[in-house]
């Protein structure tokens, strides 16, 4: 597969590649520098025939593009990440499964917001 099909294949299924990886974090933000290194890393190394790891970058393409949009999940996975037993340094990130962890803190944030809605409702 050439270099060319494995790109076009990538920015078939990360809609959001752009936004993610052009987004500008602060300086001394370790989190955002390191998802964003982690989104380019696995969305480059999968190979296209394999549909399961594909399903997976699709998704961990929206969890991160909802990351850099949502200034209240960037909040939220910021708050709670210590609790997913991942200190906040490079070294602890580096030994983590970040993939997973900001997945279930997604499902878990997107569910909060659905409950508030339901509450907040008028009849």
């Amino acid at each position: 597969m050439t270099l060319e099909t494995k790109i076009k294949d990538v920015l078939r299924v990360c809609r959001h590649y752009e936004s993610i990886i052009n987004y500008q974090f602060k300086q001394g933000d370790i989190l955002s520098k390191y998802l964003i290194e982690s989104y380019q890393s696995e969305i480059f190394n999968i190979d296209s025939n394999d549909l399961k790891k594909m399903n997976q970058i699709k998704v961990f393409d929206i969890v991160m593009h909802e990351y850099v949009s949502d200034s209240k999940f960037m909040r939220y996975v910021r708050e709670n990440i210590s609790f997913e037993d991942v200190e906040l340094n490079e070294r602890s990130l580096v030994e983590c499964d970040l993939l997973a962890i900001i997945i279930r803190m997604y499902n878990k944030y997107r569910k909060i917001k659905e409950e508030s809605k339901e509450h907040t409702m008028w009849i």
